[in-house]
């Protein structure tokens, strides 16, 4: 069973009881500006990506760097232990 060319703006769909469906499109500006839009967004969204794994890999030098620091003696962390006791942590 054959249907009928799309309309304009619209691609067409045989449904199963043979009728046509249309499907409506957007303008192709309109679908330009949205791609435009979701590229923008996608680009502030990878910004931040990459800037909260910097932040990570910061933590986990800073981290190592304190563990380090405090296992070879060069801070005290005795009182810090203490303190952590009386607050809960």
């Amino acid at each position: 069973m054959r249907s009928r060319p799309p309309a304009p703006g619209g691609q067409s769909h045989v449904r199963r009881n043979g009728a046509p469906q249309h499907s409506v499109w957007h303008p192709i500006t309109e679908q330009e500006q949205i791609v435009l839009h979701i590229d923008s967004e996608t680009a502030k969204i990878d910004a931040l990506i990459s800037r909260i794994r910097e932040c990570i890999e910061k933590l986990k030098e800073y981290s190592a760097a304190l563990i380090s620091a405090a296992v070879t003696g060069k801070i005290d962390v005795r009182d810090e232990i203490t303190s952590q006791d009386d607050v809960g942590i």
